[in-house]
């Protein structure tokens, strides 16, 4: 496997991301069939960068980080996802032939509902990616929102819980294997 990610790649430039693969695939034997793995954010997801990642790149999955698309909640995680950035991010990786449309969708982050969640949710599903991740939100110690927004509560602990378990029997009636 190649992997990019664990950050947001995508905010690389056309240009930068040409020379990254070009230097990638120059340098180093990559077999037929191996998976190429690139992350990104939405907003950052166009179009031209979607075809490097699919024509130079050979992405085989690409992660779309939706996160949230909650305007109240992306703004205290300074998150800029609107929901036209997703579908042109999942329509582009078809268009291109990307082979596997995976999005990530949060649970519990600081201020979402469950009616924000479940909204997100069957926005994603409407879209039809090949898989959607689920990730139960968590403040990690030293990140601006552990130090504004402190430890959960045991409501919103309640909560995180009550959305993935909604979310995990929605995917299921949808047809998408919950690893559960």
């Amino acid at each position: 496997s190649v992997y990019f990610g664990g950050g947001t790649p995508s905010l690389l430039t056309p240009p930068a991301m040409r020379s990254l693969f070009t230097t990638l695939y120059g340098t180093f034997h990559v077999p037929d069939g191996t998976q190429v793995i690139f992350e990104g954010n939405p907003d950052s997801l166009s179009p031209q960068k979607i075809q490097i990642l699919a024509e130079l790149g050979k992405v085989t999955r690409l992660t779309i980080g939706v996160q949230t698309l909650d305007d109240t909640v992306q703004t205290l995680v300074r998150r800029h996802n609107k929901p036209s950035h997703v579908r042109q991010a999942v329509e582009s990786a078809r268009k291109f032939g990307i082979k596997h449309v995976n999005c990530d969708l949060m649970a519990g982050m600081p201020e979402q509902t469950m009616e924000s969640f479940q909204r997100d949710l069957q926005f994603l599903l409407e879209l039809d990616p090949d898989s959607i991740h689920l990730n139960g939100y968590r403040p990690l110690p030293r990140t601006r929102l552990a130090s504004t927004k402190g430890e959960m509560t045991d409501e919103q602990i309640e909560l995180r819980s009550s959305m993935l378990k909604w979310a995990t029997e929605e995917l299921k009636v949808a047809g998408h294997s919950t690893g559960m």
